[in-house]
């Protein structure tokens, strides 16, 4: 028997769509049968009877395994494990991560290395897929697979005769039921009902063990001039449906967000796609795990529950090939869905930030059944926000959040804002309601507030630094905030000078990048506090925190704080190594996000 299991970890979708596309293209080599499984949701006393297993996983935070892998990752680094107990396992791993980050698929290495000292064999080359690389995560696994499935089919030969068939195929729906009430109505009050009823059972993991919280908005008001470029807003929250978990400063809110579509704007694909109009009643029955609540109306079904204002898969134009009657669409579909087509389909798809309606405004023949289309649209996921306030200073059911409004235009010249950031703007209004869960996050106060702390919080990163130093009130904190101007993006500012004022702080550099011909930022600031940075990591024990964008920054502040270190030690190799030391023992710490 040919048969390979696919295990993936991951934080957010990519590595469940990696480990999916794997699992097919398994099939279409004959191996039966394939199965694919979250990490943690697998059975792990099944290890040491699988025979070929393919391993994607992502890294998170600061190197950190993602939320789905925890429990996995710790049974394998259990001491007592013999060294040949996964003598039978032959394996291959495919890491998902930035190149932008410091510790760049360190899960994927850590991972392969484990299973080797547990007498694993790998019989084909780890794949790194890299969000920075020009074709994303897609393009490296474009360029992967073929290499790895030569070197697997060389160990497990196609049954003789045996031809593989990369053309698209339909998936069988899981869906048992899908069908439109005859006068079907449904409130608000209903509407509100199913919807909590249903995120009560999708909480994240990671999450404290509490019902679903529900909040009304008491503050969302923009921290930016009116005249800037970029708008960031400062939301309040207060939880209003019973007890907030007790978070502590370095926390995350998961808030459940909405496609904002006017009716009608809907009304208009509804019919466009051959389905009722928005206030139709459907019942949906869906197995093995619902995603969407068993009666709904058209309008919830889009705007609350499925992902259509965000950027298609490829398996969405694999089924989109069966749904259309024209034939140039159809080879269109089929070269998105090949090797061949990875340009094609990341400058018309990724590159362009196209969504799933708009495909079908580009595609006019598509017409999926409705029972297909809540499967070829991934769920509408929460978003998570560093949280920016402290209990002990705002109250045990505030929830404070600092977020930038994601607004760009593509090559293409056309004008788009995020989803999350289209609902922030346009729903989010005084005394409205949201529904939430809270995760724990990575940055922790050291538990001494006499500790010296740096926080490093450029643009919204400052979040989390807002949460900590209301929650310390101590002196020993000492904040680097960087933004383009002064007058226009400096967040928070006159918080800051009262709260030194008050000794509740204990300094506030800043980096107004754009106010002056040359270009300042956090890592100049940090460089010229050489001796300070010395004095606060090396002789006082101090703790460093990094919050902010993956792009660049979280390297590039890394770099700085060596090379201040570097000035006071023997060689620039020490305060490498002094660095890498403090990350082990958590006294650096990153939190990042793309």
């Amino acid at each position: 028997m040919r048969r390979l299991t696919v295990l993936f970890g991951s934080q957010t979708g990519s590595a469940e769509e990696v480990a999916e596309r794997v699992g097919r293209d398994a099939s279409r080599r004959a191996f039966e049968p394939v199965r694919v499984c979250a990490l943690d949701a697998y059975d792990r006393g099944e290890l040491v009877n699988e025979e070929l297993v393919v391993l994607v996983v992502a890294t998170t935070g600061d190197g950190d395994p993602p939320d789905n892998m925890r429990q996995f990752w710790r049974f394998i680094l259990r001491k007592g494990l013999p060294g040949d107990v996964l003598q039978g396992l032959r394996f291959v791993v495919f890491g998902l991560g930035d190149s932008s980050y410091a510790k760049y698929n360190v899960m994927a290495k850590k991972l392969r290395n484990r299973l080797l000292q547990l007498g694993a064999t790998e019989v084909a080359t780890r794949g790194f897929g890299d969000d920075q690389s020009q074709y994303g995560l897609e393009g490296d696994l474009d360029r992967w697979l073929p290499t790895m499935w030569e070197q697997v089919l060389a160990l497990y030969p196609l049954p003789k005769g045996y031809v593989v068939d990369d053309s698209p195929r339909l998936f069988k729906p899981r869906n048992a039921k899908v069908a439109v009430e005859e006068g079907g109505v449904m409130d608000a009050a209903a509407s509100i009902q199913a919807r909590c009823a249903l995120l009560a059972t999708q909480r994240p993991l990671g999450c404290y063990e509490t019902e679903l919280l529900t909040a009304r908005v008491r503050k969302n008001e923009r921290l930016t001039a009116p005249d800037w470029e970029q708008d960031v807003r400062h939301v309040e929250l207060d939880v209003v449906s019973g007890p907030c978990p007790p978070y502590v400063a370095g926390d995350i809110a998961v808030v459940f967000v909405e496609n904002v579509i006017p009716d009608e704007v809907l009304a208009k694909y509804l019919n466009k796609l051959g389905l009722a109009g928005p206030d139709a009643v459907v019942s949906v029955l869906l197995t093995p795990e619902d995603t969407v609540p068993r009666r709904v109306t058209m309008r919830d079904l889009f705007c609350k529950y499925l992902d259509v204002l965000g950027t298609p898969r490829r398996r969405f134009f694999e089924a989109l090939y069966f749904f259309t009657s024209d034939e140039d669409e159809k080879e269109k579909f089929e070269e998105f869905c090949s090797p061949e087509g990875t340009d094609l389909f990341f400058a018309y798809c990724k590159k362009e930030r196209k969504t799933y309606l708009e495909v079908f405004d580009d595609f006019q023949t598509c017409r999926p059944p409705l029972e297909y289309l809540v499967e070829m649209i991934p769920p509408l996921g929460p978003r998570e926000y560093s949280i920016a306030s402290s209990r002990v200073a705002h109250g045990d059911s505030a929830v404070h959040l600092c977020i930038a409004v994601l607004e760009y235009t593509t090559p293409w010249g056309r004008k788009k804002k995020g989803v999350a950031s289209r609902w922030v703007q346009e729903r989010l209004a005084t005394s409205s309601e949201v529904n939430l869960y809270i995760k724990r996050g990575s940055l922790r106060a050291p538990a001494d507030a006499a500790t010296p702390l740096v926080m490093i919080g450029p643009g919204t990163g400052v979040a989390p630094m807002r949460a900590l130093i209301h929650e310390r009130g101590s002196s020993a904190s000492h904040l680097y905030f960087g933004c383009r101007s002064q007058a226009k993006d400096y967040y928070y500012a006159e918080e800051w000078q009262g709260l030194v004022a008050a000794g509740k702080l204990g300094s506030v550099r800043t980096a107004f990048s754009r106010d002056q011909q040359r270009k300042i930022y956090v890592q100049n600031l940090l460089r010229e506090d050489h001796e300070a940075l010395h004095n606060i990591l090396v002789r006082q024990g101090g703790v460093v925190f990094i919050s902010g964008s993956a792009e660049r920054m979280p390297t590039e502040v890394r770099e700085a704080i060596v090379e201040a270190l570097g000035k006071h030690m023997e060689s620039a190799d020490e305060a490498k190594a002094f660095v890498a030391r403090c990350e082990r023992e958590g006294r650096l710490k990153i939190e990042a996000w793309s």
